[in-house]
């Protein structure tokens, strides 16, 4: 199926909101997220921003872990997977030639923030959290962390790979995120 028309079964959901794991202090009365975000390796900002994740590279770097300190954000290391890494041009070129015609999504500006999986089940997981709780470290700052917030992304393109997608999608729906596969 032809990326255009993958995006463009997005639109319709484009204001879906979701529910927002996170940890409660009771002593500072606010929400945060575990980890630091994982930062993108495309991205614009938009109206709506869709999320895509390619295993562009074929593996994490590793590290020894002493366990006296927190241990190191993944980095994706080797080769990159040149077929993974067409999937997400081709994509940042669909929204983009969507965004410069004036008939479709008219006064609507798509953007998009891809991530590299790394091929791992772990780093896509990492991600697909991400994109349903979005990327400021502290957020919700009412008494209680039960606020609904609404979804970092709409919906998602990527992962080709079975097992991440799998996994990603199980997560991604308890927050109503759609999620189509390619390749």
């Amino acid at each position: 199926m032809e990326i255009t028309s993958i995006l463009m079964m997005f639109v319709p959901t484009l204001w879906i909101t979701g529910l927002s794991p996170a940890e409660c202090t009771p002593d500072l009365v606010s929400c945060r997220l575990w980890a630091d975000p994982q930062m993108p390796s495309l991205f614009m900002d938009g109206d709506f921003v869709i999320g895509g994740i390619f295993s562009i590279h074929y593996y994490t770097g590793s590290e020894q872990n002493t366990y006296t300190r927190r241990p190191l954000q993944l980095q994706c290391a080797g080769r990159i997977n040149f077929r993974h890494l067409r999937f997400a041009r081709a994509m940042e070129f669909t929204i983009q030639e969507i965004n410069n015609r004036t008939d479709l999504l008219p006064g609507i500006t798509l953007g998009y923030q891809i991530h590299d999986s790394c091929a791992e089940v772990l780093m896509a997981v990492k991600v697909a959290f991400q994109f349903a709780n979005g990327m400021e470290p502290f957020y919700n700052d009412t008494d209680f962390c039960s606020k609904s917030a609404a979804a970092a992304v709409p919906a998602l393109v990527g992962e080709t790979s079975s097992t991440p997608s799998m996994s990603m999608t199980r997560m991604l729906g308890l927050f109503g995120i759609p999620q189509v596969i390619i390749g």
